[in-house]
């Protein structure tokens, strides 16, 4: 698994166990990082990635969630893409119209399949008022964990 689905997925994971609202600061940092993802996919390293890894670093909660589901996802390289949602699940689950059109100049490289879905789940839960609760509304994320759960148990 890239290193950079990892970081989304377990972030995506921690989100969904945190008992506290992110503050406004955290919120909008999470907009930013919605525009950077589906804007200019090729600024993970240098402008995403931080700012992902800062929001992490400074809520005691998400952080501990994080390192967890880190570590689960590392030993599970092998994570099946029908434990994730489609596009068209992600619409269905949202009840909403497409929300996943090219912005800006089109990009030269798209992310495609696997990696695609991650980043259109990102976007669609960084873009809500309350990402922490929005992330609980997906279906995916129990399958998820119960994967995971399932896996370190073995």
């Amino acid at each position: 698994m890239e290193e950079k689905t990892q970081i989304t997925l377990a972030f995506l994971l921690a989100l969904s166990d945190i008992k506290i609202s992110l503050t406004h600061e955290e919120k909008e940092t999470l907009g930013n990082i919605a525009d950077q993802l589906d804007i200019q996919t090729k600024a993970w390293e240098t402008h995403t990635k931080p700012m992902l890894l800062e929001i992490i670093d400074s809520n005691i909660q998400l952080k501990e969630a994080y390192e967890t589901y880190h570590s689960q996802l590392e030993k599970n390289p092998n994570l099946t893409t029908d434990i994730l949602p489609t596009s068209e699940e992600l619409k269905q689950e949202f009840n909403s119209e497409p929300v996943f059109a090219i912005k800006g100049s089109k990009p030269t490289d798209k992310p495609t399949g696997y990696e695609q879905q991650i980043n259109n789940t990102m976007i669609l839960i960084s873009r809500s008022p309350e990402p922490e609760t929005t992330i609980n509304q997906l279906s995916f994320i129990g399958k998820l964990k119960q994967f995971l759960t399932g896996s370190s148990q073995s």
